[in-house]
């Protein structure tokens, strides 16, 4: 099993897209963090380094594209944003429905799942957004094959899905390694100032909108790690609204 490697990671996702700025917040330390912890702690096989060598550098071929495009368009950076309307609750309390019911409005903005995994054009090509929502389906596929997946989450690219998935980008967001063992890098998450990943998130948002041709528009994404981080929402973004979805802890956990 080869470890990961952090100079290589980089060097790959630079290569393959012939750009070298990663933007804000910086890589370091964050990266380098994960990236030990995952090779000490976490116990990959093959597989699994693969898995976790193909999700970062999908990250990091996304920020070089974003801070290519905001160089191209620096407009962007300071765009309006329509007031967010963030979903919040705890897992298994409707946050999904209550966002996706939401999203039916054709008024607001909202991620679909591809854009969460490529929130930003890959390449000048027509058909870069079909190319983009295949490569999103094909993994969402997989996932859902299994039947125990399948039955906690309905998964479809073009669904209304939650922003920590785009929150990942920063490495500062657990959802990256919700189900492995890395006890080091969740310890120094936790002494971290998250304000710099909600700030990259409000990017993505205006550059999405951008995409929507709805710039100015609310929004609507959930995350049910919000409710962890209320004191760093609005220092970010100062005109979010939030919607709180209530289920008894103890039925959440049955």
């Amino acid at each position: 099993m080869k470890p990961l490697d952090v100079s290589a990671l980089i060097a790959s996702a630079q290569q393959s897209t012939g750009l070298a700025d990663f933007g804000d917040p910086p890589l370091h330390p964050a990266l380098d963090k994960l990236v030990e912890s995952l090779n000490s702690e976490a116990r990959l096989n093959d597989m699994g380094y693969q898995a976790m060598a193909f999700r970062i550098n999908s990250l990091l071929v996304n920020r070089l594209k974003l801070t290519a495009l905001l160089k191209r368009r620096p407009e962007l950076a300071t765009a309006p944003i329509g007031t967010p309307i963030f979903v919040i609750g705890l897992p298994r309390s409707g946050t999904t429905k209550t966002q996706r019911m939401i999203a039916a409005d054709k008024r607001l903005n909202h991620m679909k799942s591809w854009e969460t995994m490529y929130p930003v054009p890959l390449s000048d090509s027509p058909d870069d957004q079909q190319q983009r929502l295949a490569r999103c389906q094909g993994l969402l596929d997989a996932w859902s094959s299994n039947p125990d997946m399948a039955t906690v989450h309905e998964f479809d690219a073009m669904l209304a899905e939650e922003d920590v998935i785009v929150m990942a980008h920063s490495f500062l967001q657990e959802m990256l390694i919700t189900d492995l063992r890395v006890p080091t890098y969740i310890e120094w998450l936790q002494t971290q100032d998250r304000l710099p990943m909600w700030r990259q998130l409000a990017v993505f948002l205006r550059a999405l909108a951008d995409a929507h041709g709805k710039t100015g528009d609310p929004w609507v994404s959930k995350g049910t790690y919000h409710g962890t981080q209320l004191n760093i929402i609005h220092h970010a973004i100062p005109n979010a609204k939030l919607v709180y979805c209530h289920r008894d802890p103890v039925d959440n956990l049955g």
